[in-house]
């Protein structure tokens, strides 16, 4: 029963739709939105943390928040566990527990990589 399944998701990605290109962010963009951010008030310094997150980190919508209401994912939101921050502080280490485009299970280590 494993085989037809794989073989199914296999077709269903050759052959099903491609995906709706979006327009990245760019710097520009994000320098723009900056100065719409008021620091004073506690949860827009919230969101512009996590649109920082998202932008340097590579990280997708789907990584950073929910949906709608209601939708929150326990096995693949970031949670505050997921970060790590070096003693110095300079250096954040973030947990990616589920990603969309993992499809063939998870990936143990990057070749070459350090890490």
């Amino acid at each position: 029963m494993h085989a037809v399944a794989a073989t199914l998701q296999g077709v269903k990605r050759c052959w099903g739709r491609p995906p709706r290109p979006v327009i990245p962010l760019t710097l520009a963009d994000l320098a723009k939105m900056a100065l719409l951010i008021y620091m004073e008030d506690l949860g827009q310094e919230a969101l512009w943390a996590v649109i920082l997150v998202g932008f340097f980190g590579l990280f997708c919508k789907d990584n950073l928040t929910t949906g709608k209401t209601g939708a929150w994912n326990t096995l693949g939101a970031l949670v505050r566990d997921d970060v790590l921050f070096q003693e110095d502080g300079r250096v954040v280490w973030i947990k990616v527990r589920h990603r969309k485009t993992i499809q063939c299970g998870a990936l143990r280590a990057v070749p070459g990589s350090l890490l």
